[in-house]
């Protein structure tokens, strides 16, 4: 029975080695192996926009691939991102500062008892869906806008996602 457990232990240990062997001699293939791309050299003369033959007749069909969404992306990383959290912080200190210095409006005479109605229930129910719908697309925006930033590190992936 020991003699056994000793065959049984030293094919084990030979099945561990030979796995360590292959794992090593596949990070080694993968290491010194050329990762890249072979089309990369290709798609970026594409991405430069330089016109080439098209079949189509009409005009201004020439450039494959046009870079107005990186161009955007470029301005949205550089220049919007940095400062929109500040524009968005000053905004709201701007109105709370409003608010503690003016205060509420006050009426300049006592209430006199007699109601007015000022929007019909329609008008009303327009109101309010309409700016239900500005702050749905007031949230959905600041998510696109500062999701990395913003949302990610405060709610995580799975919130966002």
């Amino acid at each position: 029975m020991a003699r056994q457990t000793g065959k049984r232990t030293f094919r084990f240990m030979g099945l561990g080695i030979f796995l360590l062997l292959a794992g090593l001699i596949f990070y080694w293939v993968a290491v010194g192996a050329d990762m890249s791309n072979p089309h990369a050299n290709f798609w970026r003369v594409v991405r430069q926009g330089i016109p080439g033959f098209m079949t189509a007749p009409a005009e201004g069909h020439t450039v494959l691939i046009r870079n107005s969404g990186e161009n955007w992306r470029q301005i949205r990383n550089n220049l919007i991102m940095p400062y929109s959290q500040w524009v968005l912080a000053l905004a709201l200190a701007a109105m709370g500062l409003f608010y503690f210095f003016v205060g509420k409006d006050k009426l300049e005479e006592p209430r006199s008892g007699i109601r007015i109605e000022r929007y019909t229930l329609g008008e009303r129910i327009l109101h309010w869906y309409t700016a239900l719908l500005f702050v749905t697309m007031a949230v959905t925006g600041l998510s696109l806008l500062l999701g990395r930033v913003l949302l990610i590190p405060i709610f995580g992936h799975w919130a966002v996602s």
